[in-house]
């Protein structure tokens, strides 16, 4: 089923999916890097496991929110990405 039918279906559970891996990615970003700076340059870099996009910029959709979260938890824990 496509991310559109979704929404249509149910936009609420969607954007609460979106919202909660966002805290998510805060919470892990503030639990790997030392410093807010180290962190806000990961933050905010284009990232070769992402295709060359920050992870700003790619959790902006949900499946991109997934995405980041995953790398910081492989970075945090040292897991597979």
């Amino acid at each position: 089923m496509k991310t559109e039918d979704v929404r249509a279906q149910n936009p609420v559970s969607l954007d609460v999916g979106l919202i909660e891996a966002r805290e998510e990615i805060l919470r892990l970003l503030r639990m790997t890097f030392e410093t807010s700076k180290e962190a806000r340059r990961w933050w905010r870099s284009p990232h070769p496991l992402m295709a060359g996009v920050a992870p700003l910029a790619a959790a902006k959709t949900l499946a991109g929110a997934v995405r980041v979260r995953d790398m910081l938890i492989a970075l945090r824990y040292g897991g597979v990405v």
